[in-house]
This record gives structure tokens, sequence and C-alpha cells, in this order.
């Protein structure tokens, strides 16, 4: 295997370690960290996504909202992942 196949497979790894634990540590951790680390599984596909060049304007315009709440938030609440979805939404209708 290439060594960016492997470096990409690391990464796939380290996500799904992620969101294996999350699910885990759901059951004990308050109900407002659910969106918050589904939101932040988002991000960190995106930057596999970005890391192995399949982002564009799409995909770059969805990374940019979700990084605010990763790294600007302590919170995410309903009216920010709405904003996502519609952001999202009229991104997708776009390609089409």
């Amino acid at each position: 295997m290439t060594d960016e196949k492997e470096l990409l497979r690391g990464k796939i790894i380290d996500l799904l370690g992620f969101l294996l634990t999350s699910a885990h540590g759901l059951f004990d951790e308050p109900k407002s960290y659910g969106p918050l680390r589904l939101v932040d599984a988002a991000g960190r596909l995106l930057e596999i996504s970005a890391d192995a060049g399949l982002n564009d304007d799409f995909l770059n315009s969805i990374r940019n909202t979700i990084d605010v709440i990763r790294y600007e938030s302590p919170l995410v609440d309903r009216d920010i992942l709405d904003e996502i979805i519609a952001t999202y939404a009229r991104s997708l209708r776009l390609r089409e």
C-alpha cells in the first residue's frame, strides 16, 4: 500500500475509533454532547476528504461552518444545526 493510502487508512481508523468511543460515551454523558460529537465527526470526515484532495467549494463551505462550531463554540444548539443543514441543502441543490 502506498504511503498516501496508508495515511488515509490511518485517518479513517482514527475516525472510526472516535465514532465508536463517542457512541459508548453517550450512555453516561449529558444529552447535549451527542450533537456536538456528531458535528465534530462531520468536521473530521471533511478533513479526511480535504487531505485526500476531494473537497470542493460545496464541501469547503460546510466545513467552514462546522469549524466555527468545533473551535469557537462550546455547545451546539438547534439553530446552528438548522443553519448548517440549510446551507448543505442549498449547496446540494446547486450541485445538481
